[in-house]
């Protein structure tokens, strides 16, 4: 894919050295909130769990909403955003998710000073809106791994990848916003469930 740079600036660099007043450029911000009310409680499968920081891909490093247009050309929005790092965004939206579910009986973000044997590895390949060839959609790709680090290898206990796709009625950020929400509160919901019935933790 390649990458389509937004012209607007240059466009406006070029307009003020010849004379044209710069109008002030407001940017948009938007966050993603998954939420826990009601979310479905299970029985502990960990005394504790760490969640680590969630790694993305290279392309939704920066905190620009991403949509894929035809022609298979990305576009990274500079007047629409989210109020921090997808990263960031996924991170606390999973660990909250995480710990309203009971799944663990104390789970906790790796910035903390507390410890546990078992670690949640994310990462996310996909994360954009997909406007190509007349599609309205939003898209996700995530993929998480449980692992023990007493172990010598640090052994795998659960991974699996999830990719969902969500229809949206406009082409706006905030349908993509509301897009992505409804897309991770559904893995978020399927993760939970895959590990109250695959980790099996004696004593």
């Amino acid at each position: 894919m390649k990458i389509k740079v937004a012209y607007f600036l240059i466009m406006m660099a070029i307009l003020t050295s010849c004379g044209f007043k710069q109008e002030t450029v407001q940017i948009k911000y938007y966050t993603v909130i998954v939420p826990v009310v009601g979310i479905k409680q299970y029985k502990p499968v960990f005394p504790s769990l760490e969640i680590r920081r969630v790694q993305v891909s290279p392309l939704y490093r920066d905190n620009s909403i991403v949509y894929l247009l035809p022609g298979n050309e990305v576009l990274q929005d500079f007047y629409h955003k989210y109020f921090s790092s997808p990263a960031e965004l996924i991170t606390q939206s999973l660990f909250l998710n995480i710990k309203e579910s009971n799944i663990a009986k104390q789970a906790f973000l790796s910035k903390s000073l507390l410890y546990s044997r078992y670690q949640l590895e994310t990462y996310v390949s996909d994360f954009y809106a997909d406007f190509s060839e007349g599609k309205k959609e939003v898209i996700a790709t995530i993929q998480f791994q449980v692992i023990d680090i007493n172990t010598a290898s640090n052994t795998s206990l659960f991974t699996k990848e999830y990719t969902k796709r969500q229809a949206v009625k406009n082409s706006n950020p905030s349908s993509v916003v509301d897009g992505m929400e409804k897309i991770l509160a559904e893995i978020y919901a399927e993760l939970l469930e895959d590990l109250s019935k695959n980790i099996k933790i004696k004593g």
